[in-house]
């Protein structure tokens, strides 16, 4: 390790990439070291200050994607661009008898549906900011340090990122046709192996996408759980297949420490297509630019580090993804 670079040091870490002869715990407390070195006091850390900012940005934006993929790269294309490039993507019309639209966020949160007519796909951004409040004698008690900034900081851009696909995929809701929705107060199997059924006949299987919340209620027709499925609500909380579709679970977390309300809104799974090319994903996500870090100093002398992230996500509708709604969650 000490021929590398912090940086790399540091995407090595959150990219959990040990290099040979080391653990994850090593490389982890070299990280911490060396970010201590830059702020042992508050006169090294405003001395260092830009470098760190740098180095948080750097890292920010090497692993920040990597992880929203893993998040929701079974069904969305998650492209970066740099500052001002226009963000395209790339429409493939593989599948047949397919109606295809896209929903895109106007002024004042409307959600718009427009015809296609064209092979690509546009995505407008716009900068979303997200805060950490820390005391610096936080630092300097090793109560936080700067890896932990980093991981709120990459924590709140995927929940943003997470928060606006799910809003726009739940803005599709009333304009799918009835084959591709269901609702209720309850979850009705019968009711979500219809809409699976829908989407497998586009080819391939399907998959469930839903909140932690959502995926506990799902419960075969018949009552009787198999020994996988005891197993899988022993150690998850939910059943992992329903149906011959897998059920995937999105994190969920609470918009402040009052843990009253979510960021994701727990009443919805989505049900989509396996496979398929990048080109055929029904969300398309855009990363435009730098991450923008910066410290405010407030009058009791804690600071505020604010991110700022340009972030856009338009949903291809078409009619081989449904939407299951459960009124009965909170």
């Amino acid at each position: 390790m000490a021929d590398m670079t912090i940086k790399q040091l540091a995407v090595a870490v959150y990219k959990k990439q040990a290099p040979t002869n080391f653990s994850l715990n090593d490389m982890e407390g070299a990280l911490r070291d060396k970010f201590r070195e830059l702020a042992s006091d508050f006169n090294t850390y405003r001395r260092n200050k830009i470098e760190i900012f740098e180095l948080i940005e750097q890292v920010i934006d090497e692993v920040a994607p990597k992880k929203i993929i893993e998040a929701i790269g079974m069904f969305a294309e998650v492209k970066t661009y740099g500052q001002g490039e226009r963000a395209r993507f790339k429409r493939k019309l593989g599948r047949n008898n397919v109606r295809r639209f896209i929903t895109r966020v106007g002024l004042g949160g409307i959600y718009e549906r427009v015809r296609l007519d064209s092979d690509y796909v546009d995505v407008a951004t716009h900068a979303y900011g997200g805060a950490a409040y820390v005391e610096f004698e936080q630092f300097l008690d090793g109560t936080m340090d700067f890896t932990d900034l980093v991981n709120l900081i990459i924590d709140g851009i995927e929940y943003k990122i997470l928060e606006e696909v799910q809003a726009a995929l739940i803005a599709t809701f009333n304009g799918l046709p009835a084959a591709n929705k269901a609702s209720g107060a309850a979850f009705d199997a019968a009711e979500m192996r219809r809409l699976i059924t829908t989407i497998k006949a586009y080819g391939g299987n399907a998959n469930i996408i839903c909140t932690p919340e959502f995926a506990g209620t799902i419960t075969p027709a018949s009552g009787f759980v198999g020994d996988p499925d005891k197993a899988d609500m022993r150690n998850q909380g939910y059943i992992g297949r329903f149906e011959g579709a897998n059920v995937i679970v999105l994190p969920q977390s609470f918009t402040d420490s009052s843990n009253t309300t979510k960021v994701l809104n727990p009443q919805f799974a989505f049900i989509v297509p396996t496979g398929g090319t990048e080109d055929e994903k029904i969300v398309k996500v855009a990363l435009e630019g730098q991450t923008v870090v910066k410290e405010v100093q407030n009058a009791d002398d804690s600071m505020e580090f604010q991110a700022y992230k340009k972030i856009g996500s338009n949903i291809l509708f078409t009619n081989y993804f449904a939407v299951y709604k459960n009124t009965a969650l909170q």
